[in-house]
């Protein structure tokens, strides 16, 4: 009697590869599997300086290695890893450092998958319906536990819009060198839009309170 092996898919955040990013997977690939496969944009390479050739920004990456059955897919929606023996330690050892790779590259996503479109609406409409109440009343009391459930209200729209963002944030490919990126705003752009939505929606949001404050003064 033999076991058979059922095999493992492993999923990761998204992220944004590099040139030397995809010659550390090729190269792992090589090591592990007697024979690999390359493709990326429709075309099946030989090489990773091939890439220049299909363009800047490609949308999706495939390595598949044969003895043992190993893949790695890229796609705008997904990036994932599949192992043929969930058991064997080099197949293990070829998951750890196809991780650690992805780590180093992981775009910022935040918040978990159901915060992401789902509670939006009931986050707003909720926050609307508790808070309201109190702009009826006057008195330093009311004022008080206003300024509390506005800003427990505020808290849970930023968290809600800055997961809605991320869940738009793709996987993807450039197909030039990681050092060559040496500018901070290159490198960090989308935790950066994330940054600039969250100060935009505390300005907002900070204004209207201030208004209404103002105005009961």
């Amino acid at each position: 009697m033999k076991r058979v092996p059922e095999g493992e898919w492993t999923d990761y955040a998204p992220v944004r590869l590099y040139l030397d990013d995809v010659e550390t997977l090729m190269d792992i690939l090589r090591d592990a599997c007697e024979r690999w496969t390359f493709q990326a944009a429709g075309f099946e390479f030989h090489g990773s300086k091939e890439l220049k050739e299909v363009g800047d920004k490609l949308k999706s990456l495939n390595l598949r290695g044969e003895n043992p059955a190993i893949s790695f897919e890229l796609r705008p929606e997904h990036v994932r890893l599949y192992i043929s023996d969930e058991t064997d330690l080099k197949q293990l050892g070829v998951k750890e450092a196809v991780s650690a790779t992805l780590r180093k590259r992981r775009l910022l996503r935040l918040g978990p998958p159901w915060l992401r479109l789902i509670p939006g609406p009931l986050v707003l409409a909720g926050g609307a319906a508790a808070v309201a109440p109190f702009g009826l009343h006057t008195g330093s009391e009311s004022d008080l536990i206003f300024f509390g459930a506005y800003f427990l209200w505020y808290l849970a729209l930023v968290l809600w819009a800055a997961s809605l963002y991320s869940y738009f944030v793709r996987s993807d490919v450039r197909t030039i060198r990681s050092e060559s990126v040496s500018s901070f705003l290159e490198r960090n752009q989308d935790q950066l839009i994330s940054g600039v939505v969250l100060v935009l929606f505390g300005l907002i949001l900070g204004a209207l309170a201030a208004g209404w404050f103002g105005s009961r003064s």
